[in-house]
């Protein structure tokens, strides 16, 4: 192999020393899908799971955590449905869930 960019390593955030100041590697800090587009079709996939759920309908992907806090920048751009309770960021930029 010639060259590699690497976004993801077995043990993060431990990255192996041996792969920094190589001219031929490149290492990015697990970015590589952080694209407008991939954060918006994130955005989506969380409301549609909410609107699942409030329906009592299966949700699209199963989250472990139910509870996360969620940064309000990551989805300014977040669509809204009539179906969905409303939603609204505290000041601490935590996503609340409003009846």
């Amino acid at each position: 192999m010639d060259r590699a960019g690497l976004d993801v390593f077995e043990n993060e955030p431990q990255v192996p020393q041996e792969l920094f100041g190589l001219e031929n590697v490149v290492l990015s800090p697990h970015v590589g899908s952080d694209t407008f587009q991939t954060c918006n079709a994130m955005a989506d996939l969380v409301i549609a799971n909410l609107e699942a759920h409030f329906l009592n309908k299966p949700l699209l992907t199963l989250m472990k955590l139910l509870l996360r806090r969620i940064t309000a920048s990551r989805f300014l751009s977040i669509k809204t449905s009539s179906t969905l309770p409303r939603l609204a960021f505290s000041k601490r930029n935590t996503l609340l869930v409003v009846h």
